[in-house]
């Protein structure tokens, strides 16, 4: 869905994106935001697909269900579970996703 840019000096049609943690519009051309966008035109562009989605993906990210994001892991004392590294709750992981994190993270001490 075409939006025109409001921002001074960009004022561009572009394939703008909905930011689902700010509820806001954004201009790919300038990266700021679009004002003046009505509820519907936002539910639209949702359920087309035009979401502003990370570009940031780590490996062994583990969705958080208390902070509600992809979070890294941090592995407890011993390698009997794992924790979230944000808000430190105890992920449910299985033992083999257990095994690659530790496997990757003596590969990333070795490589410093």
């Amino acid at each position: 869905m075409l939006i025109q840019c409001t921002k001074k000096g960009c004022y561009k049609s572009t394939d703008a994106r909905f930011n689902k943690l700010t509820r806001e519009v954004i201009c790919l051309e300038c990266g700021s935001p679009v004002t003046n966008i009505s509820d519907y035109t936002r539910r639209t562009l949702v359920s087309i697909g035009q979401i502003l989605r990370s570009t940031e993906r780590k490996p062994f990210q583990v969705h958080c269900p208390s902070c509600k994001g992809r979070r890294d892991v941090l592995l407890v004392e011993g390698g009997a579970g794992a924790l979230c590294s944000v808000c430190k709750e105890e992920l449910r992981v299985s033992g083999a996703v257990l095994h690659a994190i530790k496997l990757h993270q003596a590969e990333q001490k070795e490589e410093e």
